[in-house]
């Protein structure tokens, strides 16, 4: 497979940056649904007990920002399946589990040490990014931790199917 480049995420994420119209987002939203149902039933059911409002949006539109850099980057090959999920999950939950009692810094030190051998770096780079720094404000640091591993599930999800 190959890897996406800094400036394929980065045009792909300036065009999702780019909508302005609540119309233009829905639109993201209907075509995201068409192409990957499961995985958008998930992204909008997922931490509804944990997460507030912008947490889950933030969520929300981030997972469909990986969709989309894949996307654009021509690497989805099929809609993932809650079996892809299942297979992700089981691979690393493990990880998770024990990144997530060691605490943030531990559990950000380790994100940050898997990038460069992660098979689509950019896009793990962005995750850490976007969800430890930039927008922090939005998110609650006890959330930040279980919105990484998520995110990197979706990730691992959307590369499962690619890979098929």
């Amino acid at each position: 497979m190959s890897k996406l480049s800094p400036e394929q995420v980065d045009t792909s994420l300036r065009q999702l940056e780019a909508l302005e119209s609540e119309a233009e987002m829905d639109g993201l939203l209907d075509e995201f649904g068409e192409h990957q149902a499961f995985l958008l039933a998930l992204l909008m059911e997922y931490g509804e007990e944990d997460f507030n409002e912008d947490e889950q949006e933030i969520v929300l539109f981030h997972g469909i920002a990986l969709w989309r850099c894949l996307k654009d980057g021509g690497l989805i090959q099929r809609a993932v399946t809650e079996e892809d999920l299942q297979k992700v999950e089981a691979e690393s939950l493990h990880i998770i589990e024990e990144t997530e009692r060691e605490g943030l810094e531990h559990f950000l030190n380790f994100f940050q040490e898997i990038v460069p051998d992660h098979p689509q770096p950019e896009l793990m780079k962005y995750i850490l990014e976007e969800i430890s720094t930039e927008e922090a404000e939005w998110i609650r640091t006890k959330n930040i931790p279980t919105m990484m591993a998520f995110l990197s599930l979706v990730l691992s999800a959307l590369l499962v199917q690619s890979a098929t």
